[in-house]
């Protein structure tokens, strides 16, 4: 399957939302899929290599954990995307956290440091520009995501980010290496 012209192409199961009782995807599930789609096409575009780990999952059956896995040389990182009407909550850090340890205990990747990306669409009915940042009412979060090697990157920022690529005001490799910094996410450019 191939995206639209000028795109990556994107996995079935990304553009086919789950079904309620109905068949029918709520409005929440179609939010996710297009979050995450956005999110896997963001970081392609960049130039990481992107495993759709939902896909994964659903043909063998597992239960869906975190959304991608990304690779830049010997980087490698789980990411979650996800939004919420309010600011980002512990639950989302703490979920992204569980991942990690269990790709840590996953011989496939026993040699690897495995780190984490949280991308979140925090108050996604407010303007970009007037949000708080990601965990502002509670720094420990950041602290900890510094501790721990997690980058949290609210959509915005990666907005701001892509478009200095497009425009030329940073390369693709900085972008990819700012991205990669554990702790709260800036772009440097935008």
């Amino acid at each position: 399957m191939t995206g639209p012209v000028g795109r990556a192409p994107v996995a079935h199961a990304q553009l086919v939302p789950p079904r309620d009782a109905h068949g029918k995807a709520t409005r929440a599930e179609r939010r996710a899929v297009l979050a995450m789609t956005a999110v896997h096409r963001a970081l392609e575009f960049l130039g990481f290599a992107v495993v759709d780990v939902d896909a994964e999952h659903d043909a063998q059956g597992l239960q869906r954990e975190e959304d991608l896995r990304i690779s830049d040389g010997d980087y490698l990182a789980v990411v979650d995307a996800t939004a919420a009407p309010g600011n980002a909550k512990q639950k989302m850090f703490e979920d992204l956290r569980a991942y990690m340890e269990r790709r840590r205990a996953d011989p496939r990747f026993a040699d690897a440091v495995v780190r984490g990306m949280l991308v979140v669409n925090q108050h996604r009915h407010d303007p970009p520009m007037l949000r708080l940042q990601l965990y502002e009412t509670d720094q420990r979060w950041v602290t900890e995501a510094n501790a721990r090697g997690v980058s949290l990157v609210p959509t915005w920022e990666l907005f701001r980010l892509i478009r200095g690529v497009t425009v030329g005001d940073i390369s693709k490799d900085d972008a990819r290496a700012a991205l990669q910094q554990p702790g709260l996410f800036k772009s440097p450019v935008g």
